[in-house]
């Protein structure tokens, strides 16, 4: 009967995965753990040869590492569960899930809604990253709607605040830059279609012709529509104190409603968004707090949301003539429409900078 070598005399290039392979399995399995100095003392192997051997427990499955049993003396595995003799076998349980879908993007309509402007107080880094937006959309897609939430304009110089006299007269320029404003909108995407509702601050002018010359209303010199040129800029306004449904569940509007535009509700961001969406019980959007933020809410078990889009306002230039501290936020929304279905997102600027898409847009300066 022939002698039984050592593992030392097996160490024979032809020999290593029929001997030494068959010998370091059985030592794992013991050990229940495997490692290159594991295979080197209870073998008596030198340290290139139990690595070598150790690899091919790995390649193998026998070996199948696990990353907390790492020590200082080295890496150590565990011993592969379909390996192990007195071990069951252990199978992870993957998730039964449904199938998914993926539109295609002629499917997908995108919205860019941009909330209060407030010409001429416009914030030149949000209004830049407006344009930026439109000439050079996300993946190359053109928008299919821009949607304007009413207060483009201030009309500060017809407020009931007390005015500085140096800007009493500005008023025309004023609307005039406004009008240069939006011509750069269209100008940045002429062939998106543009849709807009009208704010309280486009009220001051109707409401300070009816107090003190009620006779000039029926001028047509002396109407938004034409002070702006939304016609030649092919701007549709919808009538003030109505929303523009973007889809039969989706409210567009600037305040809250006809009677209420939220403003004692909106405090602090998203407040607003909550008394909106629980007096309508539906999906929405409004602008008019000047803050940015969302609220849900699940009732019967569909879930339904409301988003306040801040504001692209110049805070600062709004500060010094109105002598307030504003707690506004700099954001606007995107909106994705899937056939009767819409998809909010707020897109906060910071600094100059939001990104949109993964693709991030910078104003210099």
């Amino acid at each position: 009967m022939p002698k039984r070598r050592t593992a030392e005399e097996a160490e024979q290039p032809d020999e290593v995965t029929e001997v030494l392979f068959d010998l370091a399995v059985k030592h794992v399995r013991a050990a229940s753990v495997g490692s290159a100095s594991l295979l080197q003392k209870k073998m008596k192997l030198g340290f290139v040869r139990a690595s070598r051997l150790f690899d091919l427990l790995v390649e193998r499955g026998v070996l199948a590492q696990d990353v907390t049993l790492c020590d200082h003396k080295g890496r150590r595995f565990l011993v592969a569960s379909g390996e192990r003799d007195d071990a069951p076998v252990e199978r992870p349980i993957r998730p039964i899930l449904p199938a998914v879908e993926i539109a295609k993007d002629s499917h997908t309509k995108r919205i860019l809604g941009i909330p209060d402007l407030h010409s001429p107080y416009v914030d030149p880094q949000g209004i830049a990253i407006i344009l930026a937006l439109l000439k050079h959309p996300p993946h190359d897609k053109p928008w299919d709607l821009i949607f304007l939430f009413g207060d483009i304009h201030d009309f500060y110089q017809v407020s009931h605040f007390d005015q500085n006299p140096e800007r009493l007269n500005d008023l025309q320029q004023e609307l005039d830059q406004t009008w240069g404003l939006l011509l750069s909108i269209r100008e940045a995407a002429p062939r998106v279609k543009i849709e807009a509702v009208v704010g309280n601050h486009e009220g001051r002018l109707d409401r300070c012709i009816t107090r003190n010359a009620p006779a000039l209303k029926s001028l047509r010199t002396n109407s938004l529509k034409t002070q702006l040129h939304l016609d030649e800029l092919g701007i549709h306004m919808s009538p003030p104190k109505k929303p523009f449904m973007l889809t039969p569940n989706f409210r567009m509007t600037h305040g809250a409603g006809p009677n209420d535009d939220g403003c004692k509700y909106s405090q602090f961001s998203a407040y607003s968004a909550r008394y909106n969406l629980e007096k309508f019980w539906a999906r929405g959007c409004s602008a008019h707090t000047h803050r940015a933020g969302a609220y849900f809410r699940t009732h019967s078990g569909q879930t339904d949301y409301w988003l306040e889009c801040g504001c692209l306002c110049d805070r600062a230039k709004v500060s010094d003539d109105y002598a307030t501290e504003a707690n506004w936020q700099s954001a606007f929304a995107i909106f994705y429409q899937i056939e009767d279905r819409v998809h909010g997102s707020l897109i906060p600027i910071e600094q100059g900078e939001c990104v949109v898409e993964g693709k991030t847009y910078h104003a210099k300066g």
